[in-house]
């Protein structure tokens, strides 16, 4: 049975760099689309965080979903907003997935990061850990992936340079956590 899939994306001013912001645009409609591919009651939702932390897709059958929202870049790259976020979205999906008598699996989270946080680690570790889900970090080759570490998630290294070579990575950094959870390539 697979989980519900969160996708949280970095949209801080420096993700206009490297491909990053563009290749992440091009990837979203793959990753929706892998979702579907986990099975016909498979739900997504898609988020961001800058300064402060966006809901842009509440929870929503994969299948179900017809626009991606265009997320602008733009201030600084505060994970721990948008893991508290996380916390309380993921929280009453699943308790509002239980009273309409909907079982599913355990979550399953995908980061992808532009670089480090923002935020002091003590933060970000705090608001990672009421997340009680499969976590993801998709993160740039050479950035300090021991920082990441401390969240008890899984690494995947993401290569920048091009949109194309950015939305590949993400794309499959996604296949592996699905698959590494239980569900399907």
């Amino acid at each position: 049975m697979t989980g519900p899939v969160y996708v949280l994306a970095d949209t801080s001013g420096s993700t206009v760099r490297d491909g990053f912001h563009e290749g992440l645009h091009l990837a979203l409609p793959h990753l929706v689309r892998l979702a579907e591919d986990q099975g016909l009651d498979t739900r997504i939702c898609l988020a961001s965080y800058g300064d402060d932390a966006t809901l842009q897709v509440p929870l929503i059958g994969a299948r179900d979903l017809t626009m991606i929202p265009r997320m602008p870049a733009g201030g600084l790259s505060s994970l721990a907003a948008g893991l508290r976020m996380l916390v309380r979205v993921v929280s009453h999906d699943l308790r509002q997935l239980r009273s309409d008598g909907i079982t599913t699996g355990r979550p399953v989270t995908l980061v992808v990061a532009h670089g480090l946080p923002t935020d002091r680690d003590q933060q970000v570790l705090a608001a990672r850990e009421p997340l009680d889900s499969d976590l993801h970090v998709v993160a740039p080759l050479g950035e300090d992936h021991l920082a990441f570490a401390a969240l008890a998630a899984t690494l995947h290294p993401m290569r920048t340079g091009i949109a194309g070579r950015v939305a590949r990575s993400v794309i499959e950094a996604a296949r592996r956590a699905w698959a590494g959870s239980g569900g399907s390539q």
